[in-house]
């Protein structure tokens, strides 16, 4: 066997797993994405946008939620490997962080109308958030730990195991955070979203997404608010100005 046919099939291996590996990673974002905005959506009462969004927007969407999970396990597992820390003390610091995270971030969100400051509750969101993904990183580090050391053999049963609890993070991490940004987007004072003026047309819109065609809504206090899907090119301005008409 040549030397250049052996170079050929390692540099096919080594494409075979680099593409395994872009695969995987695209549709990790990909479902964080669709749960983030699923909820979000949901929240406002609009569920049928997500399916309006492309992969590309999805991934976007879930690129924060995927950061957080694999910087925490990242550093979870550095810790476990060059400290003296059991993986069954990591686990109890595991579970207590996802408890504080996930109380912290319910009762902010029922009691988010009580604080006036809007940079503190989305503060406290988002710290709560932090925490939830810390124990989710740590929990899912000391089960790789937990493999390593056994001297087991990584298996189908490890690999579904781990995709089982990083699915669990994905969707629970992106709960609080999605809830608190359509209850904020939906409130005329609070809503951070910007300004949409069709052509033609009276009245003023929020711009939910933008992609192929432009998501809007328009806040209705006291009442549910109204959605519609438009060409951007029917847009006559968009602008996070809100003194425009």
């Amino acid at each position: 066997m040549s030397a250049s046919y052996k170079a050929a099939v390692l540099a096919i291996n080594s494409l075979t797993k680099a593409g395994a590996v872009v695969l995987g990673l695209s549709a990790l974002l990909i479902a964080a994405g669709w749960h983030e905005v699923t909820i979000y959506y949901a929240q406002l009462g609009a569920s049928w946008a997500v399916q309006l969004y492309s992969p590309g927007m999805l991934m976007t969407a879930g690129l924060l939620n995927i950061a957080m999970l694999a910087t925490t396990s990242y550093v979870a597992l550095i810790i476990l490997i060059r400290s003296d820390y059991s993986e069954q003390k990591l686990q109890v610091f595991a579970q207590a962080c996802m408890g504080l995270g996930f109380v912290l971030g319910t009762a902010t969100l029922h009691t988010q109308d009580l604080i006036s400051h809007e940079i503190l509750i989305g503060g406290l969101v988002l710290f709560s958030r932090c925490i939830f993904t810390m124990g989710v990183g740590m929990s899912f580090a000391a089960l790789v730990r937990r493999i390593r050391d056994d001297g087991l053999e990584w298996n189908e049963k490890h690999l579904g195991l781990m995709v089982a609890w990083l699915y669990f993070g994905i969707v629970m991490s992106a709960l609080p955070q999605a809830q608190y940004t359509a209850k904020r987007d939906s409130s005329l004072e609070r809503s951070a979203l910007a300004n949409v003026k069709i052509k033609d047309e009276d009245g003023v819109w929020r711009l939910l997404a933008a992609g192929d065609k432009l998501i809007l809504m328009q806040i209705q206090e006291g009442h549910a608010s109204i959605f519609k899907v438009i060409q951007p090119e029917t847009a006559e301005w968009i602008s996070k100005d809100k003194s425009l008409k």
